[in-house]
């Protein structure tokens, strides 16, 4: 793969004691002396001014380690859950065309935020490799490329977007009213795509650098800032307000986030260091892209399901429910997710200490954590589905279908718990190919096929677009096993 090559497997203990002080990487030994530490390990350099930027300590227990990361990372996760919790609680007013509209203008903006995601899986790897190395100047200096990137992509991807965007709806059946609330929508996201998209990368810096915090902080803010305009903008604007106020939040959020970066001198930004940057940056990107193809692709599939729904009887009802059961089961899969970028750091870390030891334990503990705790949450959704689906709707069709998605997908919430946990312990290794293999196997060669012919040609309805769904997440969890058994990922090497 681009950028990435196979490296020789050693020893963990060997391997502890090559990164002694005596081995540290330029700029280590000035950030050493800037605090009279000399024989300070290079994997816990501070800096001359702002935070100490420390790699993790591997000999404590993962499992703490694990859970220190991620518990801030789930709180922030809620945040973000809830920001789309407002937004769909606030416009449900305007009745479920207006829902559905919203659910679908969601679709369009994943796939476009699969960009700054792939990037933000790119500079992960990067600032986690070598800050776990002790490279503490070239973390830095990703962790700022990283930025630059976004920046620099935003301009043809708001292009592509207004091109594109009103053959969207089309695709995914909507009609009237939907289509117009969704390009309302949508459009106003575009135009501030910039801010949108570098909240993916600055957290994925922060969660690299293991300042899983600091995207609780900023969401804190942004949850409050956008209520705010909501209430504001919502009753003037319409649908088109909650996009207002969320684009403007974001930009609250982002001047933020890259002041806390600089003022800590976690992100370089001299010029001196964009310089001569391109293969760092191409490296970056291909690292990133099969994961910008993996979301694309899932929104691709979700744009099929969006057109199954179209051919059941029930359809705007089942579009509405679609948007609002994803949003609700959010409850479960944003443990999931959190688990998920904190094993991506901890593994990156480790292979950039050369303790292979220490990646495979992360894999362990981090399933079995997120396989408990999400098969807990997969029972609260089965038993309090209706009243969870009653807080965001008034229309008994979607009361009724949502009911059934959120039972149906219960049993789900254990595959995905070890799909998450694989997933970020291979990203965090730079194996991000296989994830888009077994994406496209899961959704395109399962998901799209077996909702269609339980839904339409079974004649179930709705109930098995969402049979079909669950079908696909067993076929993904196989999959991902499959690969972490390999342990072809932990040899992965990547090339700076």
């Amino acid at each position: 793969m681009g950028g990435i090559k196979p490296t020789e497997d050693n020893s963990a203990s060997s391997d502890r004691r090559k990164h002694s002080s005596k081995e540290a990487a330029p700029g280590a030994e000035n950030d050493n002396q800037a605090h009279n530490e000399p024989d300070m390990p290079t994997q816990y350099n501070s800096l001359r001014h702002g935070r100490a930027l420390e790699a993790l300590d591997f000999e404590k227990p993962i499992r703490s380690t694990l859970i220190k990361l991620a518990l801030p990372l789930v709180m922030a996760n809620i945040l973000t859950t809830l920001i789309g919790y407002v937004d769909f609680y606030m416009i449900q007013e305007l009745g479920k065309e207006a829902h559905a509209g919203f659910a679908m203008s969601r679709t369009g903006i994943f796939v476009v935020n699969s960009v700054f995601m792939g990037v933000s899986v790119g500079a992960s790897a990067f600032v986690s490799r070598t800050l776990g190395a002790g490279e503490t100047q070239k973390s830095r200096q990703y962790a700022a490329q990283a930025i630059m990137v976004c920046i620099y992509l935003s301009f043809p991807i708001m292009l592509l977007g207004f091109a594109l965007g009103p053959y969207l709806f089309t695709l995914l059946g909507a009609e009237g009213a939907s289509a117009g609330y969704g390009w309302d929508y949508i459009s106003i996201i575009y135009l501030g795509i910039s801010v949108f998209g570098m909240r993916f990368v600055t957290n994925g810096v922060f969660n690299a650098l293991g300042q899983t915090r600091f995207p609780m902080y900023l969401n804190v803010i942004f949850n409050l800032a956008n209520f705010l305009g909501n209430l504001i903008l919502i009753p003037r604007f319409g649908v088109m307000g909650s996009a207002m106020s969320t684009i403007a939040t974001c930009g609250i959020v982002m001047a933020a986030a890259i002041y806390i970066l600089y003022h800590n001198r976690w992100a370089s930004f001299a010029l001196a260091h964009f310089r001569g940057a391109e293969k760092t940056i191409r490296n970056m990107l291909r690292l990133g892209s099969p994961m910008m193809l993996q979301a694309i692709s899932r929104q691709g599939a979700m744009i099929g399901l969006f057109r199954i729904i179209s051919m059941t009887p029930n359809a705007t009802a089942g579009a509405a429910t679609l948007g609002l059961g994803i949003i609700v089961e959010s409850i479960s899969f944003m443990l999931g997710i959190a688990v998920m970028i904190s094993a991506g750091a901890l593994v990156g870390q480790a292979l950039g200490a050369k303790r292979k030891d220490k990646a495979l334990e992360t894999y362990r503990e981090a399933v079995m954590f997120t396989l408990v705790i999400m098969s807990i949450l997969g029972t609260v959704l089965f038993i309090f589905a209706t009243p969870f689906v009653d807080f965001f709707s008034n229309d008994a069709g979607v009361i009724t279908e949502g009911t059934l998605y959120l039972r149906i997908h219960a049993f789900a919430q254990p595959l995905m718990a070890i799909t998450f946990a694989g997933i970020g312990c291979l990203r965090g290794a730079g194996d991000t190919k296989y994830p888009l293999l077994l994406t496209l196997i899961a959704l395109y060669a399962v998901r799209l096929p077996a909702a269609y012919i339980l839904a339409v040609t079974f004649g179930m309805g709705l109930s098995g677009v969402w049979c079909g769904m669950v079908i696909s997440n067993l076929v993904e969890a196989i999959l991902i096993v499959h690969r972490i058994k390999q342990r072809k990922w932990i040899d992965i090497k990547l090339s700076y």
